[in-house]
Order: C-alpha cells, then sequence, then structure tokens
C-alpha cells in the first residue's frame, strides 16, 4: 500500500511540471511595430531592428547614386511607402490644401533617433555619421501623400554643402536640396491635373533625380560656399498674360515670371535659405 503512494505523488509530481502556467506562452510575440499600418508600400522592403516601437532597416550596403551621382536609398529597405488618407479623389482636401503637410509632419524626436540608428547601422556615406550632414527624408514626400511616419519612406539624405548647411557633403544637384525642388514641382502638377497622384508616387520612389531631369532639366551648379544659382531666364511673351501668383507660394520652373494681384512683378527663385523655390519680387 505504501509502494502504490509514493507511485501515485510521482506521477502527480510529474504532471504538474508539464502544466504550464495559466494565460503564459511559449513563444514571447509582440504587437505589430507602431506605424507599421501607416503605409501601403510602394515596393516591398525587409525590415529589421526597432526605434522605440518602429521597425528600422538594416543596410547591407553603402547608398547607392543615381542618374547625376544623386544619393538614392537602398530600394530594398527603403522602398517608400503611402499614406492611405491620400488618394487621388482626396488630393483636394490633403496635399493640396494648404497646411496639411504640417499636420501630420512626424516629431523632430521621432526622425532624430530613426537618423542615428540608421546612420550607424550602414546608411552612413563612407562612415560619416555626423548628424548634421543627413536630412532624414521621406523618400515619397508627404506633399506626395507620403507615409509620415514607416521607416520604409525615411532615410538620411546628404545636404548638399552650403552656408546653411555646412556640414554637407552632397555636390550641388545630388542632394536634398534639388529633392526637394522635385517634390515641389510633382506636386503642383498632381494638384494641377497634369499628373496623377501614383504616377509621381511611383516616379520620385523610383529615381528622384532622374524625375527631376525630365521636369526640370540640369540642376543649376551652385558654389560650396551656398552662393545661389542664377535662374535660368524665361522669354517674355507679348501674347500670354502672366499668371497671378501668391508672394512666398512654391514654384516652378526656376526664373519663371507672374504677377501679383495688385500687378506686382514677380520671379521664381530659392528662397532665403537657399532650399527652395518660391514667388518673390522680380
Amino acid at each position: 500500500m505504501r509502494r502504490i503512494w509514493v507511485c501515485a505523488l510521482v506521477v502527480v509530481v510529474v504532471l504538474a511540471g508539464c502544466t504550464s502556467p495559466s494565460g503564459s506562452s511559449s513563444l514571447g510575440v509582440s504587437g505589430a511595430p507602431a506605424g507599421s499600418a501607416q503605409g501601403s508600400t510602394v515596393l516591398p522592403a525587409a525590415t529589421a531592428g526597432t526605434v522605440g516601437s518602429a521597425a528600422v532597416p538594416t543596410v547591407q550596403v553603402p547608398a547607392p547614386r543615381g542618374a547625376g551621382g544623386a544619393y538614392l536609398p537602398v530600394r530594398a529597405v527603403t522602398p517608400g511607402a503611402t499614406n492611405p488618407v491620400v488618394t487621388q479623389a482626396s488630393i483636394g482636401t490633403t496635399i493640396c490644401r494648404s497646411g496639411f503637410t504640417a499636420s501630420i509632419r512626424p516629431p523632430v524626436s521621432y526622425t532624430d533617433a530613426l537618423k542615428v540608428t540608421q546612420l550607424a547601422d550602414g546608411y552612413a556615406v563612407n562612415g560619416n555619421r555626423n548628424t548634421a550632414a543627413y536630412e532624414e527624408d521621406h523618400l515619397i514626400p508627404l506633399e506626395l501623400g507620403g507615409s509620415a511616419s514607416s521607416v520604409r519612406n525615411l532615410w538620411p539624405e546628404p545636404w548638399e554643402r552650403s552656408s546653411a548647411h555646412p556640414a554637407g557633403f552632397a555636390a550641388a544637384g545630388t542632394g536634398a536640396q534639388t529633392k526637394d525642388r522635385i517634390e515641389d514641382s510633382l506636386r503642383s502638377r498632381v494638384c494641377d491635373g497634369q499628373l496623377t497622384l501614383v504616377a509621381a508616387q511611383r516616379m520620385i520612389a523610383a529615381n528622384w533625380r532622374a524625375a527631376f531631369d525630365t521636369y526640370l532639366g540640369a540642376p543649376p551648379v551652385t558654389a560650396v560656399t551656398g552662393a545661389r544659382p542664377t535662374p535660368a531666364a524665361t522669354p517674355a511673351s507679348t501674347s500670354v498674360a502672366l499668371p497671378v501668383v501668391h508672394p512666398g507660394a512654391f514654384c516652378s520652373p526656376p526664373g519663371a515670371r507672374s504677377v501679383t494681384t495688385l500687378g506686382t512683378a514677380m520671379v521664381c527663385k530659392l528662397d532665403s535659405k537657399g532650399l527652395r523655390y518660391r514667388w518673390g519680387r522680380a
């Protein structure tokens, strides 16, 4: 009888050891990264690592260069991602409405942390990890319906060296300032009905510099000191009235002429920071 009791006790202990605690899991599966559903990728992407709760790309090779020596992201990890709120049907109330991009722009604390991580993970050009030398840029810009926070749409793009960005090392026409110009131009074309939203998104995601060459021609060569390029003159026309514009609004192409509602002559030229083209007094 004593032997039977001991065997029963052993069986109970063994079974107890095989039972998992209530509510536990053998795999520590966490939830989806924050922002993972914020944008639909234009091209597939691989991600690894985290910044906060967002997935972070791991770059295996240095950032390649595109047409004209422009800096492009690594397609496999930064293919571009879109904002599902922005569609062809909604552009009138989103990207073509003043103030929309400011309302969705991610905080600097997020983009700065992502920039540091991506530079450490292989996006540093020639090992340069100076964050002041790069802009954490949206491949598909917010003004073209790009995802605001997806890591598939953000990468450290070198600044072109100028007085505003002395740590920049990209030559004129190859970095962030020149990309800004084609972003503005494509947005204007989408809002004017000259291009579809999807066409503009795919164009800039594939090769922003090729898009620049298609619509704006070769970018002007600027001095390392940050001197502004001289806009190409636009032939005068006596048969076509000049368009009426608002001072300070984005414009294209450089050198274009217009007037304000009061009749003041305007020209499309770089702003005071030398970053983007805006309408200013001629």
